[in-house]
């Protein structure tokens, strides 16, 4: 006797996900987000965001934090990045108004968590909060910021100062 088989590929549906990357378990929930302002809001803040490499990034725009600082050791999985390119004085007002939505009020005012004029024309890696709700919005700051940021974290073990300014020396 032979047996006789037969291999069945199931898809099933397990949720929806709008443009922006907001997960939902219904479609009506889905449709009924994309109606709201708060998802115009996202739509017009992400395109303003810069493509990453679409294999390792959430719509091609965010990317996990441990993906940028991964060799240093460091970086959740959960924290969500994007870089920001804003080209205009309204680009500036739309990544306010996704700061504004997404941003405690109590956060609103601290500088760590705004974009300014002197940011329009340059790329800023902004992190954004977590995959399941962009509930943040923090400022790292400009490559050239990172980089000198980083250099100077570094260098205070290298260099490091002893007694009230005395440097190590051998």
């Amino acid at each position: 006797m032979k047996e006789l088989t037969r291999t069945r590929e199931v898809t099933e549906v397990y949720g929806y996900e709008a443009i922006d990357g907001t997960y939902f378990g219904t479609a009506e929930e889905c449709k009924k987000y994309e109606k709201t302002a708060r998802y115009a809001i996202n739509k017009a803040f992400f395109d303003l965001c810069v493509r990453q490499n679409e294999d390792r990034s959430f719509n091609g725009i965010m990317f996990a934090e441990c993906e940028i600082f991964e060799n240093f050791g460091y970086g959740s999985e959960e924290w969500m990045l994007v870089v920001v390119e804003m080209k205009t004085p309204e680009d500036l007002k739309t990544v306010d108004m996704f700061r504004k939505e997404h941003l405690d009020a109590s956060m609103l005012d601290n500088p760590n968590h705004m974009l300014t004029k002197e940011h329009i024309g340059k790329r800023v890696l902004v992190g954004i909060g977590q995959l399941d709700g962009y509930d943040n919005f923090y400022v790292y700051g400009t490559l050239d910021e990172l980089v000198e940021k980083f250099k100077n974290d570094v260098n205070r073990y290298f260099n490091p100062v002893i007694n009230g300014g005395d440097k190590n020396e051998e």
